[in-house]
């Protein structure tokens, strides 16, 4: 039995209100939905694995670990004199201009997270984004980067071919 306009329905009518309601208020979109959802969760999953973008984190690192061996060897190498170490200084500079961007997002959320503690969820999960958007498409200023750190350890390559045991190096 309806209840009449106005009035409200007691607990049994409402009980039978609620199993006469359909399951889905979304009628057949609701299995196309399901069907986006799952193709999406495919295309992210193949973009995910074909890694068309760089993995910034790794990249960062990679580049902070191989700063103190080329550091180490050039600061051997800067004391003979030589003038070999110009081409390795101007792909340094390249280097740091090209990722300026990157080490300023980084060295903002370090001391952000120092003096206010963690992140908040929002901007932790925006943040994460940014960065599965970098490693899914390939991004003009993440892509400068990494091509500049390419070109800095072919140079330290070179430079290290040139002299090719650093203890060498420093028995000038």
């Amino acid at each position: 039995m309806e209840p009449l306009r106005g009035e409200r329905p007691d607990a049994g009518q409402r009980l039978a209100l609620i199993d006469a309601a359909p399951l889905s208020t979304c009628g057949s979109w609701g299995r196309v939905s399901v069907f986006a959802r799952v193709v999406g969760f495919r295309v992210l999953l193949l973009l995910w694995v074909s890694s068309c973008g760089t993995d910034v984190p790794v990249l960062l690192y990679e580049d902070s670990m191989f700063y103190w061996e080329a550091d180490e060897f050039i600061s051997s190498i800067e004391d003979m004199n030589l003038g070999l170490e110009a081409a390795f200084d101007r792909a340094e500079l390249e280097k740091a201009k090209a990722c300026k961007k990157l080490y300023k997002a980084v060295e903002k959320r370090v001391v952000r997270e120092l003096q206010e503690g963690p992140l908040p969820f929002g901007e932790k999960f925006m943040y994460d984004l940014k960065l599965l958007t970098a490693r899914l498409v390939p991004l003009g200023s993440v892509e400068r980067c990494r091509a500049a750190i390419r070109r800095y350890r072919l140079e330290y390559d070179k430079l290290r071919k040139a002299f090719p045991l650093q203890d060498d190096a420093r028995a000038w």
